[in-house]
């Protein structure tokens, strides 16, 4: 596994603990930039898309593509257990414990 693997696994374990953080575990991509960025993930919109593309393949979330240029992520079950270590996915970092 290259170091560019290790980073995208890790940027898309937090798009999944971003998701699961709001109540709705929905977010819109816009906001799942700014949150990725505020813990050390600053990522272009088409990066966040492509691990948004990548988890939606993975089954982990559901996108809706609005006309607007936004894309909203919903966070499915699949998904929430990956981000909470119940679930292992390749391409997905797992959580570290603590």
């Amino acid at each position: 596994m290259s170091y560019q693997d290790l980073i995208d696994a890790d940027q898309r374990l937090v798009i999944l603990k971003v998701l699961k953080a709001d109540d709705d575990k929905r977010l819109n991509d816009r906001m799942i930039q700014k949150a990725a960025a505020y813990v050390g993930h600053d990522m272009e919109t088409a990066k966040v898309r492509g691990h948004l593309e990548f988890l939606e393949v993975q089954q982990l979330v559901t996108l809706e593509r609005l006309p607007e240029n936004l894309w909203i992520a919903q966070l499915k079950d699949n998904g929430l257990r990956v981000a909470e270590g119940r679930k292992t996915v390749p391409g997905v970092a797992e959580p570290s414990l603590g």
